[in-house]
Parts: structure tokens; C-alpha cells; sequence
């Protein structure tokens, strides 16, 4: 799937199952594969130079809250936290950020050697 794509994977699964529990296996997973087939464009996405798994993004999010939330002595409330590490994703990715409550914080101007 990687280099090729969903499609040789559907075909196959259009092959005759050997068995009815089979046939409903392979419709159950055809039907999954058709859903979620824009998502498994992998060979797109390698091009694009997306990556293509949930590992990376996991591990920054985990070291992220590790290093800016749970440091020694801290203590947040789950509402504190969101709004520390969507101030920093904002900062980071110098966007606009709209928070709950329609309250809206424009983008910075510029970034300063805090924002790291």
C-alpha cells in the first residue's frame, strides 16, 4: 500500500472468498478500505511529504506536554493546559487563534526568541 496505493489491495478483496464467513470478512473490509481509502493515500501523501503514521505526531505531543506542562512543581487544570499549549501552537505557527467564548487573539507580528 505504500508504494502502490489501496487499489491492488480492493482488487484482491474482490477476489471469490473460499468461504461464505470469508465473503462476509472481505465485504466487512472492502467496505472499511472504501470509507477510509482517501486517508490511505499513501503514495500521495509520501509525494506530499506527509508523514503517513500517527507515531510522529503522538511523540511531539507527548514530549510537548512533558516539557511545557509537567514540569517540576507545576500544577494546571485541564483548562489551563489547553490554553498554555494552544498559546504556544498559535505562537509556533504564527496563525490566528480563535478560543472558546468567541474571544479571538489575532496572529503575532513577529516572533521573538520567547516563542521557542
Amino acid at each position: 500500500m505504500l508504494t502502490a496505493g489501496i487499489k491492488p489491495v480492493l482488487k484482491a478483496l474482490h477476489a471469490k472468498a473460499p468461504t461464505p464467513e470469508a465473503a462476509q470478512i472481505f465485504r466487512r473490509e472492502r467496505g472499511y478500505l472504501n470509507t477510509h481509502a482517501e486517508r490511505m493515500d499513501y503514495p500521495s501523501l509520501r509525494l506530499d511529504g506527509v508523514p503517513h503514521g500517527s507515531s510522529a505526531i503522538e511523540s511531539a505531543a507527548a514530549h510537548l506536554v512533558q516539557r511545557r506542562i509537567k514540569r517540576a512543581g507545576m500544577r494546571w487544570s485541564n483548562t489551563e493546559g489547553d490554553a498554555i499549549l494552544a498559546r504556544r501552537a498559535r505562537l509556533r505557527s504564527r496563525c490566528s487563534l480563535t478560543l472558546p467564548g468567541s474571544l479571538h487573539v489575532p496572529r503575532p507580528q513577529s516572533r521573538t526568541a520567547s516563542a521557542a
